[in-house]
Protein backbone atom coordinates (compact mmCIF):
# COMPACT_ATOMS: atom_id res chain seq x y z
CA UNK A 1 0.00 0.00 0.00
CA UNK A 2 1.07 3.38 -0.73
CA UNK A 3 2.05 5.70 2.61
CA UNK A 4 -0.59 8.18 1.80
CA UNK A 5 -4.09 6.01 0.65
CA UNK A 6 -6.76 5.98 3.64
CA UNK A 7 -6.15 2.12 4.82
CA UNK A 8 -2.36 2.37 5.46
CA UNK A 9 -3.30 5.78 7.57
CA UNK A 10 -6.29 3.97 8.99
CA UNK A 11 -3.97 1.53 10.17
CA UNK A 12 -1.03 3.36 11.33
CA UNK A 13 -3.68 5.41 13.90
CA UNK A 14 -4.87 1.87 15.33
CA UNK A 15 -1.62 1.37 15.95
CA UNK A 16 -0.93 4.37 17.83
CA UNK A 17 -0.19 7.02 15.65
CA UNK A 18 -3.24 9.37 16.41
CA UNK A 19 -1.57 12.77 15.11
CA UNK A 20 -2.17 10.74 11.69
CA UNK A 21 -5.88 11.04 12.14
CA UNK A 22 -5.03 15.01 11.28
CA UNK A 23 -4.51 13.69 7.64
CA UNK A 24 -8.03 12.13 7.10
CA UNK A 25 -9.41 15.26 8.74
CA UNK A 26 -7.66 17.44 6.20
CA UNK A 27 -8.58 14.87 3.33
CA UNK A 28 -12.07 14.40 3.98
CA UNK A 29 -12.69 18.23 5.84
CA UNK A 30 -14.95 19.31 2.86
CA UNK A 31 -16.93 16.25 2.39
CA UNK A 32 -18.30 16.53 5.93
CA UNK A 33 -18.92 19.74 5.97
CA UNK A 34 -20.75 19.65 2.55
CA UNK A 35 -22.82 16.52 4.26
CA UNK A 36 -23.50 17.97 7.18
CA UNK A 37 -24.56 21.38 5.50
CA UNK A 38 -27.45 19.02 3.83
CA UNK A 39 -28.90 18.54 6.70
CA UNK A 40 -27.87 21.15 8.80
CA UNK A 41 -28.60 25.29 8.55
CA UNK A 42 -27.26 27.29 11.30
CA UNK A 43 -23.26 27.63 11.06
CA UNK A 44 -22.90 27.27 15.15
CA UNK A 45 -24.36 23.86 14.85
CA UNK A 46 -23.08 22.74 11.62
CA UNK A 47 -19.55 23.27 12.93
CA UNK A 48 -20.87 21.04 15.66
CA UNK A 49 -22.12 18.58 13.62
CA UNK A 50 -18.63 18.26 12.04
CA UNK A 51 -16.40 18.01 15.29
CA UNK A 52 -18.78 15.42 16.15
CA UNK A 53 -18.62 13.40 13.09
CA UNK A 54 -15.06 13.14 13.15
CA UNK A 55 -14.67 12.35 16.60
CA UNK A 56 -17.33 9.60 16.23
CA UNK A 57 -15.18 8.19 13.40
CA UNK A 58 -11.98 8.62 15.55
CA UNK A 59 -13.65 6.63 18.57
CA UNK A 60 -15.01 4.21 16.28
CA UNK A 61 -11.78 3.94 14.23
CA UNK A 62 -11.47 0.16 15.56
CA UNK A 63 -15.02 -0.86 14.72
CA UNK A 64 -13.81 -0.09 10.67
CA UNK A 65 -14.05 -3.26 8.86
CA UNK A 66 -12.30 -2.29 5.65
CA UNK A 67 -9.87 0.53 6.08
CA UNK A 68 -9.63 1.32 2.51
CA UNK A 69 -13.05 2.70 2.51
CA UNK A 70 -12.93 5.19 5.71
CA UNK A 71 -13.77 7.85 3.01
CA UNK A 72 -17.59 6.05 2.87
CA UNK A 73 -17.69 4.91 6.23
CA UNK A 74 -17.03 8.62 7.17
CA UNK A 75 -19.73 10.07 5.07
CA UNK A 76 -22.28 7.85 6.65
CA UNK A 77 -21.36 8.51 10.08
CA UNK A 78 -21.49 12.67 8.80
CA UNK A 79 -24.63 11.63 7.35
CA UNK A 80 -26.26 10.46 10.61
CA UNK A 81 -24.89 13.17 12.81
CA UNK A 82 -26.27 15.74 10.18
CA UNK A 83 -29.92 14.18 10.62
CA UNK A 84 -29.48 13.71 14.13
CA UNK A 85 -28.63 17.26 14.57
CA UNK A 86 -31.32 18.37 12.39
CA UNK A 87 -33.77 16.04 14.40
CA UNK A 88 -33.01 18.08 17.65
CA UNK A 89 -33.28 21.09 16.17
CA UNK A 90 -37.06 20.06 15.26
CA UNK A 91 -37.51 19.05 18.80
CA UNK A 92 -36.06 21.65 20.60
CA UNK A 93 -38.65 24.02 22.54
CA UNK A 94 -38.42 27.27 20.29
CA UNK A 95 -35.87 29.92 21.67
CA UNK A 96 -36.81 33.35 22.79
CA UNK A 97 -37.01 35.66 20.59
CA UNK A 98 -33.55 38.93 20.65
CA UNK A 99 -34.68 41.87 22.31
CA UNK A 100 -36.17 44.38 20.41
CA UNK A 101 -35.45 47.27 22.04
CA UNK A 102 -31.81 48.90 21.53
CA UNK A 103 -31.38 49.59 24.88
CA UNK A 104 -31.99 45.90 25.94
CA UNK A 105 -28.95 44.15 25.54
CA UNK A 106 -27.22 40.58 25.59
CA UNK A 107 -25.14 40.57 28.35
CA UNK A 108 -21.17 40.16 27.10
CA UNK A 109 -19.41 37.11 28.02
CA UNK A 110 -17.03 39.42 30.09
CA UNK A 111 -19.70 40.54 32.32
CA UNK A 112 -21.10 39.58 35.87
CA UNK A 113 -23.79 37.91 34.58
CA UNK A 114 -21.84 35.41 32.84
CA UNK A 115 -18.93 35.35 35.52
CA UNK A 116 -19.86 32.51 37.08
CA UNK A 117 -19.68 30.28 33.64
CA UNK A 118 -16.00 31.62 33.73
CA UNK A 119 -15.14 30.18 36.60
CA UNK A 120 -16.54 26.85 35.71
CA UNK A 121 -14.33 27.11 32.61
CA UNK A 122 -11.20 27.59 34.89
CA UNK A 123 -12.23 24.53 36.57
CA UNK A 124 -11.74 22.57 33.74
CA UNK A 125 -8.13 20.92 32.38
CA UNK A 126 -5.89 23.57 31.30
CA UNK A 127 -5.85 22.54 27.92
CA UNK A 128 -9.81 22.74 27.51
CA UNK A 129 -9.94 25.74 29.73
CA UNK A 130 -7.52 27.80 27.26
CA UNK A 131 -9.18 26.64 23.95
CA UNK A 132 -12.42 27.61 25.57
CA UNK A 133 -11.37 31.49 26.65
CA UNK A 134 -9.54 31.94 23.27
CA UNK A 135 -12.15 30.78 21.22
CA UNK A 136 -15.46 31.86 23.45
CA UNK A 137 -14.19 35.07 25.26
CA UNK A 138 -11.67 36.55 23.70
CA UNK A 139 -13.65 35.43 20.01
CA UNK A 140 -10.77 34.19 17.93
CA UNK A 141 -11.39 31.93 14.77
CA UNK A 142 -10.50 28.51 15.02
CA UNK A 143 -7.11 28.76 12.83
CA UNK A 144 -5.76 31.92 15.46
CA UNK A 145 -6.27 29.62 18.32
CA UNK A 146 -4.58 27.42 16.25
CA UNK A 147 -1.66 29.12 15.28
CA UNK A 148 -1.41 30.23 19.15
CA UNK A 149 -1.37 27.21 20.68
CA UNK A 150 1.01 26.01 18.20
CA UNK A 151 -1.27 22.97 17.25
CA UNK A 152 -3.43 21.52 14.13
CA UNK A 153 -6.80 23.62 13.10
CA UNK A 154 -8.53 20.45 13.89
CA UNK A 155 -7.29 19.64 17.14
CA UNK A 156 -8.51 22.72 18.32
CA UNK A 157 -12.21 21.80 17.17
CA UNK A 158 -11.29 18.21 19.04
CA UNK A 159 -10.54 19.81 21.87
CA UNK A 160 -13.34 22.29 21.64
CA UNK A 161 -15.82 19.55 21.46
CA UNK A 162 -14.55 17.71 24.50
CA UNK A 163 -14.21 20.90 26.49
CA UNK A 164 -18.08 21.99 25.92
CA UNK A 165 -18.78 18.42 26.64
CA UNK A 166 -16.91 18.46 30.12
CA UNK A 167 -18.04 21.97 30.59
CA UNK A 168 -21.71 20.81 29.82
CA UNK A 169 -21.26 17.63 32.10
CA UNK A 170 -19.82 19.98 35.12
CA UNK A 171 -22.57 22.44 34.96
CA UNK A 172 -24.96 19.25 34.93
CA UNK A 173 -23.64 17.72 38.05
CA UNK A 174 -24.13 21.05 39.93
CA UNK A 175 -27.95 21.33 38.63
CA UNK A 176 -27.53 23.79 35.98
CA UNK A 177 -28.91 22.51 32.21
CA UNK A 178 -27.50 25.40 30.39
Amino acid sequence: MAAFDDGSIVQEVLSGSAIRFSELVARYDRRVRIEIARHVDDPTSREDAVQEAFYKAFKNLGSLERPERFGAWLAEIARRVGVDHHRRRLHREPTRPLPESSEETLPSPGSTTHAWIWEEVGQLRPHFSEVLTLRYRQGRSYGEVAHRLGIDHSTVRGRIFEARRALRARLLARGIDW
